[in-house]
């Protein structure tokens, strides 16, 4: 009897803690959440889904996460998950025209890079002068 109970914790703990991970993984309140909510909206919305967890209470749970599912946040999925891919394949490409030497390749695609997803630009040393041999500023040559 004990085994099971302590089987039915962890798997419980394993779920709870998988749960908190993925409404932080895919930014629920940050992303997720209308994009035109303001900074306390979804400080209050994240507070909520917490405060449901904490509480074990489903049916606000589901309520509050139900309140996400429009077809506004599916096409910003969509259109993230998209972007991501484009930019892996980017980034892919870049590396390739790196190892060959070819920088006005790399500075093309990193172009791209760019426009695709401009707020990422700095995290991935992009728009900030040419890359001569990586990502990282301390790899890049100045001008």
């Amino acid at each position: 009897m004990k085994k099971t109970k302590l089987g039915v914790f962890i798997v419980g703990a394993v779920f709870v803690a998988l749960l908190i991970g993925s409404v932080a993984a895919f930014g629920f309140g940050n992303g997720f959440m209308k994009s035109n909510a303001t900074a306390s909206e979804k400080k209050a919305f994240r507070d909520d889904i917490k405060t449901a967890i904490e509480n074990n209470d489903f049916a606000t749970w589901k309520s509050l996460m139900e309140s996400q599912l429009t077809q506004e946040n599916f096409n910003a999925l969509v259109e993230g998950h998209t972007n991501m891919t484009e930019a892996k394949d980017l980034r892919a490409q870049i590396k390739t025209a790196l190892e060959n030497g070819d920088t006005e390749t790399a500075e093309n695609l990193r172009e791209q890079m760019h426009e695709l997803m401009p707020e990422k630009a700095k995290a991935y040393g992009i728009g900030y002068g040419k890359m001569k041999h990586g990502f990282n500023s301390d790899e890049n040559e100045s001008d």
